[in-house]
Order: C-alpha cells, then sequence, then structure tokens
C-alpha cells in the first residue's frame, strides 16, 4: 500500500519511506508499503478584501493559516471596519498556520481645509471642490473684506475632514447697510403704494393724490412723502444663502 504525505526534504513524487524500512529481511512476494511525497505543506492565502474581520479569520482557519494582528489603514473604496487586503498578500503560499497581517480600512483619508480667506468665491470654491469638500456658501457684510471675497471659512484652514465633508465660506456681499452699502433695491414694504396699484395710509378711496410738493402733503415713515421710493441704506436686512 501507498500514502502520501507533505516533507519539506523529499520532492514531491518521490518515496519518503516504507515499511518495513529499507534493508529489512522480508520473505519473497511480501508487501511492502511506502510513503510518497507531496512536496512541501503549504496553503494560499484567500482573498480577503471586502469581508468583515471575524469572517477573515475563520477563512484562513479554513486554509490552515491564522490571524496574527490587524493593521488599520485609509481606503477610498473599502468601508470602514472591513479587510482591504493582507500581508503577505493573497495568493501566497504558506506553510501552515502561518500567521497573516490583516489590513482593516478606517475609511477614507482625511483631507486639509484649503486657506480660501480672501480668495473670490470661484477661486474658493473651486480650491474646496478639489480637495473633495463640498461647498456651502453664506453671504455676508463685511468693512474689511472687498465685496465678493471670502471672509472665513469654516471649518478653518488646515483642519482634517472626511471627502465630501461641507466646506462653508463666507462669501461676502459688500460693506454692511450704514456704512455706504447700497441694497439691490427696495423691498416690496418699502415701495410706493401707488406704484403696487394701492393707496397710501390714510388716503381715502376716491380722494384726489396730493403732490408731495403741494404744501400741507404729509410725509411718510423715514421723513420721506408717501409714494416716494425711499433710500434703504439703513435697512440691515440682508441674509441671501446659497447653498452648492
Amino acid at each position: 500500500m501507498t500514502a502520501r504525505e507533505f516533507s519539506e526534504t523529499v520532492k514531491a513524487g518521490r518515496v519518503i519511506s516504507t515499511d518495513p524500512p529499507g534493508g529489512t529481511d522480508a520473505r519473497k512476494g511480501s508487501a511492502v508499503g511506502a510513503v510518497i511525497s507531496k512536496g512541501p505543506e503549504r496553503y494560499a492565502v484567500p482573498s480577503l478584501a471586502g469581508q468583515s474581520v471575524a469572517d477573515a479569520t475563520a477563512l484562513l482557519a479554513d486554509n490552515s493559516l491564522k490571524v496574527a494582528s490587524t493593521k488599520a489603514v485609509y481606503d477610498e473604496k473599502i468601508d470602514k471596519g472591513f479587510v482591504v487586503s493582507t500581508d503577505p498578500k493573497s495568493g501566497t503560499l504558506l506553510k501552515k498556520s502561518t500567521p497573516v497581517v490583516l489590513l482593516v480600512s478606517k475609511g477614507p483619508k482625511p483631507v486639509p481645509v484649503p486657506a480660501v480667506k480672501g480668495k473670490s468665491l470661484d477661486d474658493a470654491r473651486a480650491a474646496l471642490e478639489k480637495a473633495g469638500l463640498k461647498v456651502a456658501v453664506n453671504e455676508d457684510y463685511s468693512t474689511s473684506v472687498a465685496e465678493g471675497k471670502v471672509i472665513s471659512a469654516t471649518p478653518k484652514a488646515g483642519t482634517e475632514l472626511a471627502p465630501g465633508h461641507h466646506g462653508d465660506p463666507a462669501g461676502l456681499q459688500g460693506p454692511a447697510p450704514g456704512a455706504g452699502a447700497q441694497r439691490r433695491g427696495p423691498r416690496p414694504r418699502d415701495r410706493d403704494p401707488a406704484a403696487r396699484g394701492g393707496r397710501a395710509a390714510g388716503e381715502h378711496r376716491g380722494a384726489p393724490r396730493r403732490d408731495p410738493a403741494e404744501p400741507g402733503a404729509q410725509p411718510g415713515p423715514g421723513g420721506r412723502h408717501d409714494g416716494a421710493p425711499g433710500h434703504d441704506g439703513d435697512d440691515p436686512d440682508r441674509a441671501d444663502r446659497l447653498i452648492v
């Protein structure tokens, strides 16, 4: 009879030993057993990418290997907590019970927020998007930063964020009203009632409208004559918001 065994010293297909051993006296026609080498005992590291640590450990055990340790690495594709690869890599032939290191994803590598203060809004948006960040823009007034330039960014420059996180640069609309800024136009409530087809406060239906220049004409709120378009430089309400 013959048997096959792994051997670190005898090439595959060669005889490792016989039973009875060589040199033993035996009767003619006696049966002699032989052990044939299968070569060195080696097991291939399985492909474990995308497996949980528990499943990867079980698959290694099924292949007569074991986990040495885990190592956290950044990866853009594999979800956090799942195996990215192994060390040695998959397909490597190892001796039985050789320990294998699992490289486990800790998610995409964080990116630092670029410095965008003082840049134009277009340049700031381009820099943030190039870094893999999403952009939310708030418009605000400033007396120290030129119109259309970025006042600040949140989080601040240098802060590390996961790709896809929102950067929030505060875009500039111009100096605050009352500091020389002009609004884009009067709000509906400040417009001439007559321009909307309405009447000034206190004007009776059918009553003739007075020329503001006529004697006795009453000034409206803020020192304006009713029906005269007003200046909104003293109006602090301005809160445009643009989400990109």
